[in-house]
C-alpha cells in the first residue's frame, strides 16, 4: 500500500465522521416518522413497529459503543510510516555507514599511528564492533521499520472497512426512511433499519479483531527486535577491548 500523509490521514477521518453524521441524521427522521405515523396503525402492528424501533435502537447503541473508542484514538499511519522512515533514513542508514568503515585498514592502528598492546587488542576487536554496528541496522531499523509500517497498513485497512460498513448502513437507513414515509411501508422500516445496523456492528467488531491482531503482532516484533541481543554481549555494546585479568 501507498504511505499517506496527514492530509490523507485527515480527509479519511473526515469522510468516517461525515458517514456518522448520516447516519445519526437518518435514524433522527426515522423515528419522527415513526413517531408521526405509527397512531394509524392498527395493533398488533403498531406495537411490533414500536417493538422494532426499540431494538434498533440498542442495536445502533452497540454500533456507537464499539466505535466510541476508535473516534477518540484514531490513530496515526502517516506517523507511523514517518517513524517507520526515520529509523531507516536517520539511524539506521546513518550506523550502516559507519560500520563500512570499522574494518582493518581504517584504523590509526593500521597506519602506525597507533601502536602497542593496547592497539593490537583493540584490532582484535574490531569484528565485534562492526558486528554491532550491522546490527543497529539489520534486524533492528529494518525490524522496527517493517512492524511499524505493518501496523500504519493495518491501520489503513480498519478505515476502509469502516468506511464501507457505515456507507452501506447509510443506504440501509436512507431505504428504512423511504418505508417510514408511509403507514404501508411503516412496519417494515424499522426492520430494514435492524438489518443494516446488525451487519455494519458485525463488520465493525470484525475488522476491530482484525487491527487488534496486527497491533499484537507488531508489539511482538518490537520486543522481538528489541531483545535480540546476539551481537551485544549482556545486552551491552561489545567492549573495544579485553578487560585485563
Amino acid at each position: 500500500m501507498t504511505t499517506v500523509g496527514a492530509a490523507e490521514d485527515a480527509a479519511i477521518i473526515e469522510q468516517i465522521t461525515g458517514l456518522i453524521d448520516q447516519v445519526d441524521g437518518k435514524t433522527a427522521e426515522l423515528r419522527d416518522n415513526v413517531t408521526r405515523l405509527s397512531g394509524q396503525l392498527p395493533e398488533p402492528a403498531r406495537q411490533q413497529t414500536l417493538t422494532a424501533l426499540e431494538d434498533f435502537a440498542l442495536e445502533l447503541e452497540q454500533l456507537f459503543h464499539a466505535l466510541r473508542n476508535m473516534v477518540t484514538h484514531w490513530g496515526s499511519p502517516s506517523a507511523l510510516w514517518d517513524a517507520a522512515d526515520g529509523w531507516s533514513s536517520r539511524v539506521g542508514g546513518p550506523v550502516s555507514a559507519r560500520a563500512g568503515v570499522a574494518t582493518s585498514g581504517h584504523l590509526r592502528a593500521d597506519d602506525g599511528n597507533w601502536e602497542g598492546t593496547a592497539a593490537t587488542a583493540y584490532a582484535q576487536r574490531l569484528e565485534l564492533q562492526r558486528a554491532a554496528l550491522v546490527a543497529i541496522n539489520t534486524p533492528l531499523c529494518e525490524s522496527i521499520g517493517s512492524a511499524l509500517s505493518a501496523l500504519a497498513v493495518g491501520i489503513m485497512t480498519y478505515w476502509a472497512s469502516l468506511v464501507y460498513a457505515l456507507s452501506a448502513l447509510v443506504t440501509g437507513l436512507v431505504g428504512a426512511v423511504a418505508a417510514s414515509g408511509t403507514v404501508v411501508g411503516l412496519p417494515a422500516a424499522p426492520v430494514i433499519a435492524v438489518a443494516a445496523v446488525v451487519a455494519a456492528f458485525l463488520a465493525v467488531i470484525a475488522g476491530s479483531v482484525v487491527l487488534s491482531s496486527v497491533a499484537s503482532s507488531t508489539n511482538s516484533s518490537l520486543v522481538q527486535a528489541l531483545n535480540n541481543n546476539i551481537d551485544f554481549p549482556d545486552g551491552q555494546w561489545p567492549r573495544a577491548t579485553d578487560v585485563p585479568s
